[in-house]
């Protein structure tokens, strides 16, 4: 062979190799995205690495509307939201400066070729915070919300050198962390993480600097890709959340194989975090830590030589577990079966296991299980072997059977061709729900608007109701409003009361940028007939208050019994 055809040959070489080994995202680069409404149109893989680099820079309440299916081309992604750090001064906890607090709509498009890949060569102690919290997002924030996307890809984040190092923690197909609310997503990505490694997210809910505990809510979502937890000491791994702190698990679903591949002889590894299960590793042990209701796992959990390793939750201290079913396969040795691998608190309800559970104690339901009460629990199979119990429990209404019915378990399930399974048919979907103005309530003051539905999972919160009052057309200020929404009759209610309130007004509600007109007679929504200023002056001795009509009168007496001390000069 020539020496050109050689040079060709082994440049022709590199260039094949190049091609398989990820790079940044040096090669895209993308003008400003439109914006419309208030959110970026992320239309191609530049725009949505544009967006990235937006919110990483400071701007971390931008939104996104996703408009078509989108391929990141397995180069090595940045999270949005990304940078972990954790604050020990003033306050301890995670600094939330850096959490995503928008809101990124996928509208059900897919991102594919999602590739995250981090490994640090490191010494026990150091803390290597810049690999935590991977996933499409870092840190979602208490006011962030990701709705209406499939993700597709790998995510590898390892520490080589030491299994015991802080780093590659927080690891999830969605987000690293979620303090908000994802809704209607889809991971199909296989994660790999040292510790606190989900299908959806590393971590439900968070600690913020200078904050009480901020809850995180996971609403119809749903796992394919295979989970695992690589670390020694705080190997926590869930098909949906790897450690759920503070937060609610509604409708979720895992498909996908979840392990933590060590052999650990130790009975008291729960204490240090280890424990695998198909829909949660392992809640923290504090009363406000949530529940997971409407959930189901058909992966296979765990690894033969394992301990804490349960169908639906490893290690359960606190959360309440409602409307939940195993098909999946369980493997370990100790502390593990088909719904909880260890259960130390909270509740258990209305749920069956049929997986195959190969445990060194064969216990079918709970591997083990403390002072807590479980109702409800049917295993489908031969086996007597249910719950373990170690210091009491009441376990009266636990049952052996051949098969079981939705009408056995609760109005969550629906009969399908073989053993019950969820209702899906109620889940929320993201979308922004239409409603109806039910009812409207007019006493001492107060309106109270029912709506025509119980609104869920649609980003309604209080910030996203508005009240406007018109007269003739134009807008007028409303002081004081003060609202409060609340359930009634399985119906979202609103209570709204308000001050200093013209005659002859128009009220309009707002929630979720559709508009209602609620009333145009406003005579009775106050106690006090007023009107909204005086014909002049500031209430001190040199320029005291001008009245002139019964309406500032009102007014006037309104001021004083808010302790006011005014001096006045009445016009007739």
């Amino acid at each position: 062979m020539s020496v050109k055809n050689k040079f060709t040959s082994i440049l022709l070489s590199l260039c094949m190799l190049a091609s398989f080994v990820p790079v940044n995202f040096t090669a895209f680069a993308s003008d400003e995205p439109e914006l419309i409404n208030g959110a970026y149109q992320i239309e191609s893989a530049e725009d949505l690495v544009w967006f990235a680099e937006k919110v990483n820079g400071g701007d971390r309440t931008a939104n996104a509307v996703l408009n078509s299916d989108i391929d990141l081309e397995n180069q090595n992604w940045t999270p949005i939201g990304n940078g972990y750090n954790y604050i020990n001064n003033n306050g301890y906890g995670i600094d939330d400066d850096t959490a995503y607090n928008g809101i990124f709509d996928g509208k059900g498009h897919s991102i594919s070729g999602l590739f995250i890949e981090t490994k640090k060569y490191n010494k026990q102690g150091d803390n290597h915070y810049e690999t935590y919290c991977q996933g499409l997002f870092g840190i979602i924030g208490k006011e962030g919300t990701v709705r209406n996307v499939t993700v597709n890809g790998q995510i590898n984040a390892q520490a080589e050198g030491n299994e015991y190092i802080n780093a590659a923690k927080y690891i999830g197909g969605i987000a690293g962390i979620n303090a908000g609310l994802i809704i209607n997503c889809t991971n199909n990505a296989d994660i790999t993480g040292l510790a606190y490694v989900g299908g959806i997210t590393g971590q439900l809910g968070a600690q913020f600097k200078g904050s009480n505990r901020v809850s995180g809510n996971l609403i119809n979502v749903t796992n394919n890709g295979t989970v695992t937890a690589t670390s020694k000491s705080f190997a926590e791994a869930g098909g949906i959340v790897g450690q759920l702190a503070y937060g609610d698990i509604t409708y979720a679903a895992n498909h996908g194989n979840v392990s933590a591949p060590f052999k650990d002889d130790d009975m008291y590894s729960y204490l240090r975090g280890v424990a695998v299960g198909g829909i949660v590793g392992k809640d923290i042990s504090v009363s406000e830590c949530g529940k997971i209701d409407r959930a189901y796992n058909d992966g296979q959990i765990g690894t033969e030589d394992g301990n804490y390793f349960g169908g639906i939750i490893g290690c359960n201290y606190a959360c309440d577990i409602t409307n939940v079913y195993n098909t999946g396969k369980v493997i370990g040795y100790n502390y593990s079966g088909g719904l909880v691998g260890y259960k130390l608190g909270g509740t258990i309800e209305n749920a069956y296991n049929s997986g195959e559970v190969n445990t060194h104690t064969e216990y079918q339901l709970i591997g083990s299980m403390k002072n807590t009460t479980v109702n409800n629990l049917y295993n489908i199979g031969d086996s007597t072997k249910l719950v373990a119990l170690e210091n009491g429990g009441d376990i009266s209404t636990v049952y052996a059977v051949d098969t079981v019915s939705a009408s056995d378990l609760s109005d969550a399930f629906t009969d399908s061709d073989n053993l019950p399974v969820i209702d899906w048919s109620n889940a929320p979907t993201g979308e922004d729900e239409t409603f109806d103005i039910e009812s409207i309530n007019i006493e001492n003051g107060k309106i109270t608007v029912l709506l025509n539905k119980k609104l869920v999972g649609t980003n309604l919160t209080l910030n996203d109701f508005e009240i406007k009052s018109f007269v003739d057309d134009k807008a007028v200020e409303l002081k004081n409003v003060q609202l409060s929404q609340y359930i009634s009759d399985e119906k979202t209610a609103i209570d709204i009361t308000f001050d200093k309130v013209n005659a002859e007004k128009t009220l309009k509600i707002s929630v979720n940028g559709i508009e209602k007109q609620i009333v145009t007679d406003t005579s009775n929504y106050w106690i006090d007939y007023r009107t909204e200023e005086f014909d002049g002056g500031n209430g001190d001795k040199d320029d005291p208050y001008i009245i002139a009509n019964a309406e500032e009168l009102a007014l006037l007496s309104y001021e004083v019994e808010r302790a006011m001390i005014c001096q006045t000069s009445i016009l007739s």
